[in-house]
């Protein structure tokens, strides 16, 4: 261990609680995440530790650090029916249904998990033997919600994010933007609704191995059994076979850089335990309760995101 990671270890485990948001897993966040953040990232989080003069300043980074965990997973709810006045959406770019209608397609309109067929296709194919039928949906690694955020909802995000994942910032430079980076192929996987689910709650993960496009499948507590039930041991990312005609081409398979985000930000989030791995569905049910305007507010570009982090909704509700 470095030295400047002992002195932010130190500097973590001397923060004193003054009833500020969320403190009481701060000291495991911060941890967990030096242990989890890859090179570079590990570093920056070291040095913003040792900047932190003040525990207001440590908890800052704490609340960044959450951000990145509990908002994009939030949103992605599957039962989430966030409404963003319409106005302020872009008309569907026809990219953006080529790109679902191009996930499908270089998944065989199977579930990348199960390999189940997508339903309509299982039919248009007179339900070939070998195939069970679901429905598919396109899961996003990182969500895709977060394509039609406000400016300032998205930098408060990726501004964190590519700090502490310098691969996810040159995925972000290659792709060109932050929308083409999550409305990429790179992002999305066909998958079936619960495995979607329990993806985007940090339930399950996955972790490259030394063969390419090869996942081993990591289990969290809070995966649901049904979910668990059908996960295989090991998952394997590779195009549709070609037909021989024009219409075969390339298409990008998931992104290696951003499932290993993914993969690092689960263990983080599962260390802080059952109360913030398991109840992100909980405040999505405070957020209808308490909140729902001042989000609509935020997406609406009205107020400032800061106003919806210091809000009552990210309490933790009593066990």
């Amino acid at each position: 261990m470095s030295p400047d990671m002992e002195k932010a270890k130190e500097r973590i485990s001397n923060y004193s609680n003054q009833g500020r948001l969320l403190e009481e897993k701060l000291k495991v966040a911060l941890d967990e995440s030096l242990e989890w953040l890859p090179e570079g990232g590990k570093e920056a989080l070291v040095s913003d530790i040792l900047d932190a003069t003040t525990d207001d300043k440590l908890h800052g980074i704490f609340f960044n650090i959450f951000t990145i965990l509990a908002w994009p997973a939030l949103l992605e709810s599957e039962t989430s029916d966030v409404r963003i006045p319409e106005e302020d959406i872009s008309p569907p770019e026809t990219r953006d249904q080529d790109m679902q209608d191009y996930c499908l397609k270089r998944d065989n309109y199977c579930c990348v998990i199960t390999g189940a067929m997508d339903t309509a296709t299982y039919f248009e194919r007179f339900r070939p033997a070998g195939f069970a039928n679901v429905q598919l949906q396109i899961a996003h690694i990182m969500p895709y919600s977060i394509s039609h955020w406000n400016e300032s909802a998205m930098t408060t995000l990726w501004d964190a994010l590519c700090r502490y994942f310098p691969a996810v910032h040159e995925a972000r430079i290659k792709a060109g933007s932050i929308n083409a980076l999550v409305n990429s192929l790179s992002n999305s996987l066909s998958m079936q609704c619960h495995a979607s689910q329990a993806l985007s709650l940090f339930g399950f993960t996955l972790k490259a191995t030394d063969r390419p496009n090869v996942y081993k499948t990591v289990l969290f507590p809070t995966c649901p059994h049904l979910v668990q039930e059908f996960l295989p041991d090991e998952i394997e990312f590779k195009p549709a076979p070609r037909t021989g005609t024009e219409e075969d081409e390339e298409l990008e398979l998931p992104s290696k850089e951003l499932l290993d985000c993914h993969y690092r930000l689960a263990h983080i989030l599962n260390a802080c335990g059952y109360d913030m791995a398991h109840r992100l569905n909980e405040y999505w049910c405070l957020w209808q309760r308490v909140d729902r305007e001042n989000v609509i507010n935020m997406l609406d570009e009205k107020i400032d995101m800061s106003d919806y982090l210091n809000s009552e909704i990210w309490e933790l509700p009593d066990s």
